[in-house]
């Protein structure tokens, strides 16, 4: 079962892919459909599926003088193509919608915060 991730655990210094992952978690915990959620999870995924693969298979390469780990790699990264835009799809409508959901409160609290600083000062 998800559990919901708190604020504090979301790093505020550079964005990182960590980053973008653990926000993706928890977005993917937040309600929606199975597909969503499905979707979620093979976007956010895909990266370590496609560089992870090549890593590992590259190594296994070296270490082995095979072949067939280049190919093998070379597929890894073609799934995690296949991850990514099935995960795109199964997104889809329900994505869209919710980030312009974000993006609209997000201009309402930016102009009720300029609205805020623009008034004077009570002078007492």
């Amino acid at each position: 079962m998800c559990q919901p991730v708190p604020p504090s655990a979301i790093m505020h210094r550079k964005p990182s892919y960590a980053c973008f992952f653990v926000r993706f978690a928890k977005r993917a915990c937040s309600g929606g459909s199975f597909w969503y959620k499905l979707g979620i999870w093979l976007f956010g995924l895909n990266w370590f599926v496609g560089y992870g693969g090549i890593a590992i298979c590259t190594a296994l390469a070296s270490a082995t003088s095979r072949r067939g780990w280049l190919v093998a790699g070379g597929v890894c990264y073609a799934v995690s193509w296949g991850m990514l835009g099935l995960g795109t799809l199964l997104m889809g409508v329900e994505a869209k919608r919710r980030l312009v959901g974000e993006y609209k409160t997000q201009i309402k609290a930016f102009k009720r915060l300029r609205k805020m600083s623009a008034r004077p000062a009570a002078v007492s």
